[in-house]
């Protein structure tokens, strides 16, 4: 049987070949731009960010996973107000057998975590090398996700994590709807 992890993680050919059609562009605007260089332009699992591609993506990922009998719910959080805001878009999913715990699907979780050095360093090979492609976990789990980079971020390229403040994002959430929908940029 098939794990959920395990379907997740075999959706990126579907993605990579999906989600730019949606957005109308090629899909270098998926990936990493220092990441491309180092992998010689091939476009992989090691490059992908889905930088401002959160509700394409996640709409094209959802229905990847239903095809495989993977129920999500996409989550909405918008921070700021009036010409100062900003937008996210994430799945959950819920496991029958523990109530209580939320898994949060992310297939554009690094674009948070985008490096400030334009040379492949220990940050951004912590990211992009030793990290799934879609953070697939509970909040807790990105907390310990986030220390860990900030800590990189601050020994080699010595300057402060900003990044951080992004996990308001996967707090207070709400499910998005039919008509918040028409309210993304795609």
């Amino acid at each position: 049987m098939t794990t959920v992890l395990e379907v997740i993680n075999g959706s990126f050919n579907f993605l990579n070949k999906n989600v730019h059609r949606v957005l109308k562009s090629d899909s270098s605007r998926l990936h990493n731009k220092m990441m491309l260089q180092i992998m010689n332009n091939v476009e992989s699992r090691k490059t992908w960010e889905g930088n401002f591609c959160c509700g394409a993506t996640v709409e094209r990922l959802q229905h990847y996973l239903k095809r495989h009998d993977i129920i999500t719910t996409r989550q909405y959080k918008q921070i700021g107000r009036c010409r100062q805001t900003e937008n996210h878009v994430f799945l959950t999913l819920h496991k029958p057998s523990i109530p209580d715990m939320t898994i949060i699907i992310d297939p554009t979780w690094r674009q948070f975590l985008r490096s400030y050095s334009d040379t492949y360093d220990p940050y951004l090979k912590e990211i992009y090398e030793n990290n799934p492609f879609i953070f697939t976990g509970t909040y807790e789990d990105l907390e310990i996700l986030y220390e860990k980079l900030e800590h990189l971020h601050l020994k080699h390229l010595h300057l402060p994590f900003f990044n951080k403040e992004n996990l308001l994002f996967y707090k207070n959430y709400r499910e998005l709807d039919y008509l918040t929908k028409f309210k993304l940029d795609y």
